[in-house]
C-alpha cells in the first residue's frame, strides 16, 4: 500500500498562515472568536521588572512595518526582474514597440525602487496596515514571477521553433545529397 503524500502548501497560503499566526500570537487576534485580547496598561504600570504592553505592540507594529517593507522591496525587485526579462524578449527578434513599453515599465518600476529607498533613508514607512501590505507585495511578487517564467516560456518555445527550422533545413539538404 503505497503512503500518501501530503500536499505542500504554496508560498501565498504560508504568507496567510504567518500572518495569523502573529496576530493570534501577539493578542492581536484570538484563534477561537475572533476578539481582541488586551492587557490592562495599569497592571504594566506596577510591573517593573516587564516592559509595558504599549512598548510592545510598538515593537511588534515597528517590526510587521520592515516586515511589509521587505515584501514590498522584493515585490519591487521582481517586479524589475520580469520587466527586464520582457525587454530582453522584445529585442530577439526585434520588436521596437514592444521594446519601447517594456523599457517604460523597466522606467516606471526602478522609479517605484528608488521611492521605497527614499521612504526608508526618510524613515516615512507605510504604518496603516502592514498585514495587507505584507500580502499585496506577495501578490504582486509572484504576479511578477509568473510573468517572468511566461516571458521565459516564449523564448524557449521561440528556440524551439528556429531548431526546428534548422533540423528541416538540416534534412533537406542532406536527402538532396545522396
Amino acid at each position: 500500500m503505497e503512503s500518501v503524500k501530503t500536499p505542500r502548501k504554496s508560498r501565498l497560503a504560508r504568507t496567510f498562515a504567518k500572518v495569523l499566526h502573529v496576530r493570534a500570537v501577539t493578542g492581536v487576534l484570538s484563534p477561537d472568536d475572533g476578539i481582541q485580547k488586551r492587557k490592562s496598561h495599569e497592571k504594566t504600570k506596577n510591573s517593573t521588572k516587564f516592559c509595558s504592553f504599549d512598548d510592545e505592540d510598538e515593537d511588534f507594529l515597528d517590526r510587521a512595518v520592515k516586515e511589509a517593507f521587505m515584501a514590498k522591496l522584493f515585490a519591487s525587485v521582481s517586479a524589475i526582474k520580469a520587466a527586464y526579462a520582457q525587454l530582453q524578449f522584445a529585442q530577439s527578434p526585434y520588436d521596437p514597440d514592444g521594446i519601447q513599453s517594456a523599457d517604460q515599465i523597466v522606467v516606471s518600476e526602478l522609479k517605484n525602487l528608488s521611492e521605497l529607498k527614499q521612504s526608508y533613508l526618510k524613515k516615512k514607512l507605510d504604518e496603516t496596515s502592514p498585514e495587507t501590505t505584507l500580502l499585496l507585495a506577495e501578490i504582486q511578487e509572484q504576479k511578477s514571477l509568473l510573468k517572468t517564467y511566461e516571458i521565459t516560456g516564449k523564448k524557449l518555445d521561440s528556440e524551439l521553433k528556429l531548431k526546428d527550422s534548422e533540423i528541416t533545413f538540416l534534412k533537406e539538404k542532406l536527402g538532396g545529397h545522396q
